[in-house]
């Protein structure tokens, strides 16, 4: 089952990363964000998202609450956008 699990995340980086990345290029040429490493940044973000993100069923909601944020506002300052400004776009894929 784990080995199932850690071939489906490697398999979904490789198909995801590069569309994501290409979203992230294509904004940084237009000046919505900035980052001098695309690639590595979606790479990073798709890893610690599927990690963290994996099994909410054993924290509380205030925790998963906490969490979401957390995440939102780290992936802002990767990309150098105003805080805040990622909420409505990254937060209604946290919301049950």
């Amino acid at each position: 089952n784990a080995l199932l699990h850690q071939k489906s995340q490697k398999m979904l980086l490789a198909r995801i990363n590069p569309i994501i990345s290409g979203l992230i290029k294509e904004a940084v040429e237009q000046g919505v964000c900035s980052t001098d490493y695309p690639d590595e940044m979606v790479e990073m973000i798709m890893i610690y998202s599927n990690q963290a993100f994996d099994d909410l069923a054993d924290i509380s909601e205030e925790e998963r609450i906490k969490k979401v944020f957390g995440f939102i506002y780290n992936v802002e300052r990767l990309l150098c956008v105003e805080e805040g400004s990622l909420q409505r776009v990254i937060l209604p894929i946290f919301q049950k």
